[in-house]
This record gives C-alpha cells, sequence and structure tokens, in this order.
C-alpha cells in the first residue's frame, strides 16, 4: 500500500489565471501604504479582490508562486520589482 503522497495535486489556487494576471499587474506598482509587497500586503489585496479573508500566508504563496525576486537576506517575506 503506497502513500499517495505523489498522487496529490495539492490544493486549488486561490486565483484564476485572470486573477493572477491582475496581481502581476499590481505588483509592478506602489502597495498600500507604500514600502515593499510582502505576504501580508498580498494578502490583503487578495482579500479586497476575492470579498473574503485571505492570510499572509496565502499571499506569501502567491509571491512565491510568481517566482518574484527576493530583494533582501532578510527573513522577511518582502520583493522588488
Amino acid at each position: 500500500m503506497g502513500d499517495g503522497r505523489h498522487q496529490n495535486p495539492g490544493a486549488k489556487p486561490l486565483l484564476d489565471e485572470q486573477q493572477q494576471a491582475l496581481l502581476v499587474q499590481a505588483l509592478e506598482g506602489e502597495p498600500p501604504g507604500g514600502g515593499r509587497w510582502s505576504g501580508p500586503k498580498v494578502g490583503v489585496w487578495m482579500s479586497e479582490l476575492l470579498g473574503g479573508p485571505v492570510s499572509s500566508q496565502g499571499g506569501w504563496e502567491d509571491l512565491r508562486g510568481l517566482e518574484y525576486a527576493h530583494q533582501s537576506a532578510s527573513p522577511r517575506s518582502c520583493f522588488s520589482f
């Protein structure tokens, strides 16, 4: 009996392709409140788009999934575009 992990595709993404394109456009501009885009800021942006709560972790996962370059070596999830 196998464990089946390699057959599990994981959870469905929160954003569809069109919404991801909107996120990429948003990430090219200034984040709300200034500073750098971070997981929490993307989570807030996604919450407004989707009309429901999105965690900081959800925002971080989308940033990571879009493969944006990490700006600093700090442990915080800040990105540069």
